[in-house]
């Protein structure tokens, strides 16, 4: 995979990982039609990142944002 796509992946990702399912869905089907290889493979990434034993969810940057999404405001 070349950079740029890369980076359109990784920014739909990041976009795409705290949101509602309800949300998420609405968001991929948006961009699927412009690249449908894109979305299956983000989809792959979202899929993997929900389950419990999932690498990312034990991440520092994943660490982190869940502390502060727990902090009170």
């Amino acid at each position: 995979m070349d950079p740029e796509r890369w980076g359109r992946l990784r920014a739909l990702f990041d976009a795409t990982v705290e949101m509602s399912a309800e949300d998420r869905e609405t968001l991929l089907e948006r961009h699927r039609g412009a690249d449908p290889q894109l979305v299956a493979k983000l989809r792959r990434m979202l899929a993997a990142n929900d389950r419990p034993d999932a690498l990312i969810d034990h991440s520092p940057v994943a660490s982190r944002r869940r502390n502060l999404r727990a902090r009170p405001h």
